[in-house]
């Protein structure tokens, strides 16, 4: 279970273009993750802060969730 509270982030953006799916918010807010089809792939954008290990440390349970999810997107 992912508690958005526990989820390091910097730099979250207010507002995308209408080509991302947004996927989950900050409790102020702005966009955490964001999906984008382009071509034929698909990018997953974040705004996990991983500059350090204990921040690492933090978004490990959420980057193995998206990890799996995307995987799950591969046709």
């Amino acid at each position: 279970n992912i508690q958005i509270n526990q989820i390091r982030v910097d730099d979250a953006w207010t507002e995308a273009s209408k080509n991302y799916s947004v996927l989950a918010l900050t409790p102020e807010g702005n966009i955490a993750i964001a999906k984008l089809n382009y071509g034929k792939g698909t990018y997953i954008v974040t705004a996990m802060q991983n500059g350090r290990p204990e921040h690492l440390k933090t978004n490990a349970s959420l980057i193995k969730n998206l990890m799996y999810q995307a995987v799950g997107m591969i046709h």
